[in-house]
C-alpha cells in the first residue's frame, strides 16, 4: 500500500492562517503547490476575490441588508391574563411598559374602571409602538363585562386618553320548566334554568314560601325571563322574572311582574294583590334553618335557653337581606350577637341580624334600606359554632316568632291599572304557553324568542 501523506488547507483571508480542512492524498498527486500550499499569487487573488464580494453582499438588496433589515422594532401586540395578586400596573410593567406610562394608563382607566377591582382571569391587550427609545406603550383595551370595554391611548409623552366603548344588547325572552327531584337549584339546572334566575325567583316567594321545608320532591317550577345578549350573540346578562308558577303539593302559586302607572314594578298574585309582605320570610337565599324558635339545648353553652329567634346556616360571605323597608337602629358589635344590624320598620316591628361576618357597605345607624337589600354577610362573629345567621323579629322590644308575622305591605291593583294588568296576565300566559309547547317537565329543554 502506497504511502500517504496528510495535507492542510489554510483560509487566507485571516491573519493567522488556521487549519480549515484536511485531506488524504498520494504519493503521486504530491506537488510542490500541495506540499507548501498556495503561493503568494494565489493567495493575492484569493483576497481580491474576497474583498469584491464583500463589496457586492454590502450593496442594497443583499442579503447583509435584509438581515440588519430583520432587526428592526415592529409594532407589537400582546394579550395578558391578570394572575391572582397582580395588578394591573404590574401587568404593563411586565409587559414592558414603562413605570410613568403603567401610572398613567391605570389612571386613565380609572376614569371607568377601579383597577383595584380587577380579577384573576380579566384580560388585557397591550399596543406597543416602535420609537428611538425602543418599543412603549400606545393602547391598551379592557373588557369590563360582555357589554363594556374601555380603551385607553397614549397622544404624546404624557396625554392619556381613555373612552368607554359598548356594544348593543338584544332581549330575549326565554322559558323553563322543572320537576323538582333532589334540589330545586339541581333540577333548575339540568332543565336548563340559570341559578341566578331560580335565585331571583326564590326572593320573590321569599314572602310565603319556606324554601327550606315547605318545597318538597316531585312539585314544579314554571318561568319566564329575560336574557339580553350583544348583537354578535354573546351573552350579556339576565333580566326580570316576568312570570312564575311554583306548584307545592299540587297548588299552584303563579305570580307576574307589573309596573303600575307611576312605573313602580313589583309581583302580582292573578287578582292583581301584590305578594309583598311587611316582612320576608327568609331574609338568606337557599339557607337552612338549623334552629327554630323556642327552646333547645344550647351547643355553646350546654344547657336548655330559650332561643329567641330563627338560625338559618349557610357558607361564609352569603348575602342576608333586610326583611323589610326600615331604618338602621344598630350596626356594630354587641356581645354574644358578634356583628349586629338591627332595623326599625313601620309600626311596632322591629328585625335583627347576628353574627355577621362584616357588614355591607354604607350601612350604619340611621340608614333607610329597602326591603331586600343586603346589609351584611353570613360569619360565625360572637356566640357561634359556626357560620349561620341569628334573626330575630321583635314587636316593640320582645322577640317574637318570626313565623307569626302576616302583615300584608303590599297594594291591590285596581281601576286602570287592574285592567292592564289583566292584560298583562292574559298575554305572559299565551306566551309561556306557546314557548313550552311539547316540553316535558323531565325534559331539559329551554325555548327562547326574541
Amino acid at each position: 500500500m502506497p504511502p500517504v501523506v496528510r495535507m492542510a488547507s489554510f483560509a487566507p483571508d485571516s491573519e493567522d492562517y488556521g487549519l480549515v480542512d484536511a485531506a488524504e492524498v498520494s504519493p503521486d498527486d504530491v506537488s510542490a503547490e500541495n506540499v507548501f500550499g498556495p503561493s503568494v499569487e494565489d493567495y493575492e487573488r484569493a483576497s481580491e476575490n474576497i474583498r469584491m464580494a464583500k463589496a457586492v453582499l454590502s450593496m442594497p438588496g443583499s442579503e447583509d441588508e435584509q438581515t440588519q433589515d430583520a432587526g428592526v422594532l415592529e409594532p407589537r401586540d400582546e394579550v395578558i391574563d391578570i394572575g391572582a395578586g397582580q395588578t394591573v400596573a404590574g401587568v404593563l410593567q411586565k409587559a414592558g411598559v414603562s413605570g410613568p406610562d403603567a401610572y398613567n394608563a391605570v389612571k386613565a382607566l380609572s376614569t371607568y374602571f377601579d383597577p383595584r377591582e380587577v380579577k384573576a382571569g380579566q384580560a388585557i391587550e397591550i399596543h406597543l409602538e416602535p420609537t428611538d427609545d425602543g418599543l412603549e406603550f400606545a393602547a391598551l383595551n379592557m373588557k369590563i363585562d360582555p357589554i363594556k370595554e374601555v380603551v385607553v391611548s397614549k397622544k404624546g409623552d404624557d396625554n392619556f386618553t381613555s373612552k368607554l366603548k359598548e356594544k348593543k344588547v338584544v332581549l330575549q325572552t326565554n322559558a323553563g320548566k322543572a320537576k323538582i327531584e333532589t334540589s330545586l337549584y339541581g333540577s333548575a339546572a339540568r332543565a336548563g334554568i340559570p341559578a341566578s334566575v331560580i335565585a331571583r325567583m326564590i326572593r320573590v316567594y321569599s314572602y310565603g314560601i319556606d324554601f327550606q321545608r315547605d318545597i318538597r320532591q316531585g312539585d314544579k317550577v314554571e318561568i319566564l325571563y329575560e336574557t339580553y345578549r350583544t348583537e354578535d350573540g354573546d351573552f350579556a346578562h339576565y333580566g326580570d322574572v316576568l312570570f312564575a308558577n311554583l306548584v307545592v303539593g299540587g297548588k299552584g302559586h303563579p305570580v307576574y311582574r307589573f309596573e303600575d302607572k307611576d312605573g313602580n314594578a313589583d309581583y302580582y298574585s292573578p287578582d292583581g294583590k301584590s305578594v309583598r309582605k311587611s316582612l320576608m320570610r327568609t331574609p338568606v337565599d337557599g339557607a337552612r334553618v338549623s334552629s327554630g324558635f323556642g327552646m333547645r339545648f344550647h351547643p355553646v353553652l350546654g344547657y336548655n335557653k330559650m332561643h329567641k329567634g330563627m338560625d338559618f346556616a349557610a357558607p361564609l360571605g352569603t348575602p342576608i337581606y333586610a326583611a323589610g323597608d326600615g331604618t338602621v337602629e344598630i350596626a356594630g358589635r354587641r356581645g354574644a350577637y358578634g356583628n349586629y344590624v338591627r332595623i326599625r320598620h313601620n309600626g311596632s316591628l322591629k328585625t335583627a341580624y347576628g353574627h355577621m361576618h362584616k357588614f355591607a357597605k354604607g350601612i350604619k345607624p340611621g340608614v333607610r334600606v329597602k326591603q331586600g337589600e343586603v346589609i351584611g354577610y353570613i360569619g360565625a362573629t360572637g356566640r357561634a359554632t359556626g357560620p349561620h345567621l341569628h334573626y330575630e323579629v321583635l314587636r316593640g322590644d320582645t322577640q317574637v316568632n318570626p313565623k307569626s308575622i302576616t302583615e300584608q305591605s303590599g297594594k291591590q291593583l285596581a281601576g286602570a291599572d287592574l285592567d292592564r294588568f289583566k292584560e298583562a296576565v292574559s298575554a305572559l300566559n299565551q306566551q309561556y304557553a306557546s314557548m313550552t309547547q311539547g316540553v316535558k317537565f323531565a325534559q331539559a329543554d329551554v325555548a327562547a324568542q326574541q
